[in-house]
């Protein structure tokens, strides 16, 4: 955070030699802030003047867009919470300053929030997600750091302190476009589901399980915290019967399925909102470094998806329960189940071929209905949220019962009306199940 304070000093230097306080009256409703931005390309924080046109009073960060919270807990209900008031200074030529980090930070991040907003409007999806979005900047939870998060049951997001040298998440517009995804993503599939909050973080809980060290009554749910929490779900009753053990496997794939699909439309509307391909790295270059992240938007997959019963093998290879090593399995998923203890590993892997999948479809699908204010990656973007809401036919049909496939995402969400020869290609060589997308079934 070195970095934004010395920005701040410069600011602060620069009001005392050119400007005073301007003591005319009333805060507008259209006002000009100085902000602080980062340029992904130069690699470096700039100073920018920016018209914030959705706040009533500028130093208060509460709107129909965004409301900011300061250092709250995650399980804090923010309705009940006082929005952050900013300390920002208005000079003489009519532009507000932020007097200290936090406010620095604060309307930097909100005029992100601002621009994501008029990004939804411009492609006409503001309806299908929460607003306003409530945000805790420098949240506090336990001793975690370098992390943000969205708690969907609450509608919330939190940025957690990072490392000086990394970007914070709250300032990098791609991680607040992932982040507000996820809440996007629950809305349209999740939500009113057969996945009720408590089986949704039950069954995010058992993606956790670090196989190699947990104790097998955990994964059994005959102690620990799982048995607890799969107790206020719907699926109590089956606790104790055999038949429970099939439905905690089909949960534990698809979950996984799940929660790759979501993260990776999450980095793929990150990637949209930025043009950055890697603009996760900004924020998260320590675990690029480390080789554990590999979460860049591009224009190939190196191997396909898996299919249902390649995905199951990596799952039991993850779990210890089988022979990872089957000719079936692609190489990297053969390490990955030997390497790895945590099914969210897996998800977070494949994640990252489903974004670069979507980006690769953008490219090649039916553009005749187009508007001519949008890429064809804006265009894809609001294609692929209006058609999410038929994956939540799917978890209803599928979720406890039935395995999920990718090719169950994408028939959900590429209408017969934009799929073209080129769009069945791709999906046939970068799915390793059987494609039944409409368009492509002859």
């Amino acid at each position: 955070m070195h970095k934004l304070l010395k920005i701040l000093l410069v600011i602060q230097i620069c009001i005392s030699i050119i400007s005073c306080e301007h003591k005319s009256g009333t805060d507008e409703d259209h006002f000009e802030g100085l902000v602080v931005q980062y340029n992904f390309q130069a690699k470096k924080y700039e100073l920018v003047n920016k018209k914030i046109y959705s706040l009533d009073k500028p130093r208060s960060l509460n709107s129909n867009i965004a409301k900011f919270f300061y250092k709250v807990e995650a399980d804090v209900d923010l309705d009940y919470e006082t929005p952050v008031q900013l300390n920002l200074i208005k000079t003489s030529d009519d532009l507000y300053v932020a007097k200290d980090v936090s406010s620095l930070k604060s309307i930097s991040s909100y005029k992100i929030y601002e621009d994501y907003y008029d990004l939804n409007k411009k492609l006409g999806i503001l309806t299908y997600s929460t607003w306003p979005k409530k945000v805790v900047i420098d949240g506090v939870d336990g001793k975690n750091t370098n992390n943000a998060f969205h708690f969907p049951s609450r509608t919330s997001t939190f940025y957690l302190p990072f490392d000086p040298n990394d970007v914070p998440a709250s300032l990098n517009p791609g991680v607040i476009a992932h982040e507000e995804s996820h809440g996007l993503f629950y809305n349209q599939v999740v939500e009113d589901s057969n996945i009720s909050d408590s089986l949704y973080m039950a069954n995010s809980e058992l993606l956790k399980i670090n196989h190699r060290t947990s104790v097998k009554c955990l994964r059994k749910l005959t102690c620990g915290n799982l048995k607890s929490l799969y107790k206020n779900t719907k699926v109590e009753s089956q606790i104790g019967l055999e038949i429970f053990a099939t439905t905690l496997d089909n949960m534990e794939h698809n979950h996984t399925v799940l929660k790759a699909l979501d993260e990776g439309f999450a980095d793929y509307a990150g990637y949209v909102f930025t043009k950055v391909p890697n603009f996760l790295s900004a924020t998260l270059g320590y675990e690029s470094e480390s080789g554990r992240f590999n979460r860049v938007v591009g224009s190939s997959l190196n191997e396909p998806l898996p299919s249902v019963d390649q995905l199951q093998a990596i799952i039991d290879g993850v779990k210890g329960k089988s022979n990872v090593h089957s000719s079936s399995l692609p190489p990297s998923y053969k390490m990955l189940s030997r390497s790895t203890s945590e099914l969210l590993t897996l998800s977070y892997r494949m994640a990252g071929q489903v974004s670069s999948l979507l980006n690769m479809l953008s490219k090649n699908i039916d553009y005749a209905d187009m508007p001519s204010n949008l890429t064809k990656e804006e265009y894809f973007l609001k294609l692929v949220t209006k058609s999410l809401s038929n994956m939540k036919k799917v978890l209803f049909a599928k979720y406890t019962s039935e395995k999920i496939s990718f090719d169950d995402f994408f028939k959900s969400v590429l209408d017969v009306k934009i799929v073209t020869s080129n769009t069945c290609s791709i999906l046939a060589d970068n799915i390793s199940d059987d494609i039944t997308v409409e368009g492509c079934v002859k």
